[in-house]
């Protein structure tokens, strides 16, 4: 998944959030708030040593800043997060709700399908907040191209404005589960009529997923073809070389620009290949541990 994006497909991306909202259901359940749900706080455990397997566990980590439903204490003036992933009532220095936290989701949604961080492309100051704020339905520009419609579609609910209008948990991952029934024709089909979801429904969610996924698999080969090229003109160039070009050398295992590479950082350092903490359960409770009760008075 840090590595290499282009051939995390469909599937894939489906499988994780699939995890992260169950994550994110379980801590509602409870009646608490994340408060600082952003991609950073998504931990990928590796449990496989081949490089060719993608992380096959996923935790929603940092419940420092977590709190109650309803929690009196709450600083209102204080606004916690990274600013993309901040809701615009939160900014607006209205409490943190659940719906906020879906919110962050939305934003998650968008980081997974287009392997950029929302509002890459513009400074994160005072000039952003209050255009998310003020601005209706300002938010992360998306190729519809490239991104199935009925995902763009729960995104959007998940970032919408108002914060009544947005799902709770539990309704967003029961739609990723009718996205992944629907395109991979899981055997439990019969799950889908049983929730309401017809076959001509399924079938155009399926058809979406499969275009998309096809306009993935075109353009990764694109990608590869052309990085091929430019490998095969570096080597021309280097054979040329009569000087050392040691200071021209880029390590790009030390490149951590990639916000996927932050995150596989992160997960390597908090949760390590560590045959002790393999079970997902003890993993959890050993963050639950490292709560910091979010208490200021």
């Amino acid at each position: 998944m840090t590595r290499n994006y282009e051939n995390f497909d469909w599937r894939d991306r489906l499988t994780k959030l699939t995890r992260i909202i169950l994550g994110l259901e379980e801590i509602h359940q409870k009646e608490m708030i994340h408060h600082d749900l952003h991609a950073g706080n998504i931990l990928l455990e590796q449990v496989s040593f081949s490089d060719n397997v993608y992380p096959d566990n996923v935790y929603v980590s940092d419940m420092g800043l977590s709190g109650q439903v309803n929690d009196t204490n709450e600083d209102k003036t204080n606004i916690y997060g990274v600013l993309p992933y901040v809701a615009p009532e939160v900014l607006n220095e209205k409490p943190y709700t659940q719906a906020s936290d879906i919110y962050s989701f939305g934003m998650i949604m968008y980081f997974i399908a287009t392997g950029r961080p929302p509002f890459d492309d513009r400074k994160h100051d005072e000039d952003l907040a209050n255009r998310i704020m003020s601005v209706n339905d300002f938010r992360p520009e998306i190729n519809e191209q490239i991104v199935p419609k009925c995902y763009i579609d729960l995104m959007k609910r998940c970032w919408d404005s108002n914060a009544d209008n947005r799902p709770s948990a539990t309704e967003v991952k029961e739609m990723i589960s009718v996205f992944y029934h629907s395109y991979t024709r899981h055997p439990e089909y019969k799950y889908l009529t049983e929730i309401g979801i017809e076959k001509d429904q399924s079938d155009e969610i399926k058809a979406q997923f499969e275009l998309a996924e096809l306009i993935r698999e075109e353009y990764t080969y694109s990608s590869s073809a052309n990085n091929d090229n430019q490998n095969n003109r570096n080597d021309d160039n280097n054979n040329d070389d009569s000087y050392d070009n040691d200071d021209d050398y880029n390590n790009d295992d030390n490149d951590v620009s990639d916000p996927f590479a932050i995150e596989q950082a992160i997960a390597d350092e908090v949760v390590p290949n560590n045959n002790d903490v393999s079970d997902p359960l003890e993993i959890e409770q050993a963050i639950a541990d490292e709560i910091v009760p979010y208490n200021i008075g």
